[in-house]
């Protein structure tokens, strides 16, 4: 089942790799395909309440959709400053409830943080302010930091195992680390199984439990 769950929500969040490809491609993108996205009353309930924006640091934020057959489907993030013009696919999107649609948060100087709500559980997505990097999209979030540039999350590999597995993600090396606690969670999600995370300059401290009592029974610590 969690198999079934996690390749669900892969299909309903990322392109093709041929939409993708062309999305990172700056100059590959035909701007007169978009036109901008207005609320959908195609699908009543799933009212999103986003709305374009430019950030602190001159980025443009924009929702767009093809002029064509997928404009109550799929629904485009355009990031841009200057010469750079980016653009995230969330395929299906429109199709889910308006929760699962990134909004933006906060940035730093290198990257965009845009979070999401999944059923019961969180997301993130983030962009990059370059034209080289590829966006990065967390499901099963269980903490991130911006001061620190990390993130940690449930791997899709803790959902294919009877285990609990942790990966933190380190914005500033590339590198990811990861710990396994001695119990598996019991309960689904398995986010719930984790009743702290706290990041600091040396460390990463991770508490948990095998169910959702909100009771510590093992600490994890990661390093960089």
């Amino acid at each position: 089942m969690k198999v079934i769950a996690f390749l669900l929500l892969l299909t309903l969040l990322c392109c093709s790799k041929a939409e993708r490809e062309t999305a990172v491609a700056a100059k590959t993108i035909n701007t007169t395909a978009f036109v901008p996205y207005t609320e959908d009353k195609m699908h009543s309930g799933f009212e999103r309440d986003i709305s374009d924006t430019i950030t602190g640091d001159g980025w443009k934020i924009e929702y767009l959709v093809k002029n064509d057959s997928t404009k109550h489907k799929d629904i485009y993030i355009q990031w841009s400053k200057g010469n750079i013009k980016r653009m995230y696919c969330g395929y299906h999107l429109l199709e889910l409830e308006g929760h699962f649609t990134p909004r933006y948060k906060t940035e730093t100087p290198n990257y965009i943080f845009m979070p999401y709500e999944l059923r019961g559980d969180d997301g993130l997505l983030i962009l990059p302010k370059n034209s080289t990097r590829p966006e990065l999209n967390f499901a099963y979030l269980v903490g991130y930091s911006v001061e620190y540039r990390q993130i940690a999350y449930i791997p899709e590999s803790s959902y294919s195992l009877d285990n609990l597995d942790i990966e933190v993600y380190d914005l500033k090396s590339g590198t990811t680390k990861s710990v396994r606690f001695s119990k598996p969670c019991n309960i689904s999600p398995e986010s719930g199984c984790i009743t702290k995370v706290e990041f600091s300059s040396k460390e990463i401290k991770i508490s948990g439990g095998a169910d959702n009592s909100r009771k510590a029974t093992e600490v994890k610590i990661i390093r960089f």
